[in-house]
């Protein structure tokens, strides 16, 4: 086992468990709708942002979310299609899952995902 497989498998066994710090979130890869997943993930909420010309536009709702880099699929994503993928989720921890849709790549390394999302 090399040192990547190590640093996947305790992101996704430590730090994408839901009995501790992840949550479930359902994800659309490309977009699909017709093909849900649920998977784990790291929520960080975020106040609402100010977007628009000098920043004098409307407030969105933005979240960050860590999920498992897992190239085989079972337990996480294998690709990010930013601008494309979308995900089900909370806008508040124990609500209502909103949908919200992956607009950048903040991060990737050899466990997870890190993903900028808005509404």
């Amino acid at each position: 086992m090399t040192l990547a497989d190590l640093i996947r498998e305790d992101a996704l066994r430590v730090f994408l468990n839901e009995d501790d710090f992840a949550e479930p979130v359902t994800y659309y890869l490309e977009g699909h709708l017709y093909k849900p997943r649920q998977i784990s993930a790291l929520v960080d909420r975020d106040p609402p942002a100010v977007v628009g010309p000098d920043d004098g536009g409307s407030p969105r709702n933005e979240i960050t979310i860590r999920v498992g880099n897992d190239p085989t699929g079972a337990r996480g994503i294998a690709e990010v299609q930013v601008q494309v993928d979308l995900v089900d989720c909370p806008a508040q921890k124990g609500g209502e899952p909103v949908r919200w849709r992956v607009l950048e790549l903040l991060n990737q390394d050899a466990g997870t995902w890190t993903l900028r999302c808005a509404q």
